[in-house]
């Protein structure tokens, strides 16, 4: 299909992932938002929209232990 997006394999997710990711999160679809923030963290482990994120989404969900651990690497 012309119109069909291509997903390369080994593209990085860019903020394209970051800005779905948000829009889970803030639509309440915490489970998508986390793995989404998760799989931007795999491309870049040091992003800080994504950390933050993640422990938002993390606590949402009551996951206490990861996202507390998700919050001390967003802020060191």
């Amino acid at each position: 299909d012309k119109g069909a997006m291509r997903i390369e394999r080994n593209a990085a997710p860019e903020p394209n992932m970051l800005h779905a990711a948000y829009a889970a999160l803030r639509t309440g679809d915490d489970e998508s938002a986390a793995r989404l923030y998760a799989a931007r963290l795999t491309e870049a482990p040091d992003d800080p929209q994504a950390l933050l994120g993640l422990a938002i989404a993390e606590q949402r969900l009551g996951h206490i232990d990861e996202a507390g651990a998700a919050y001390r690497r967003a802020v060191a």
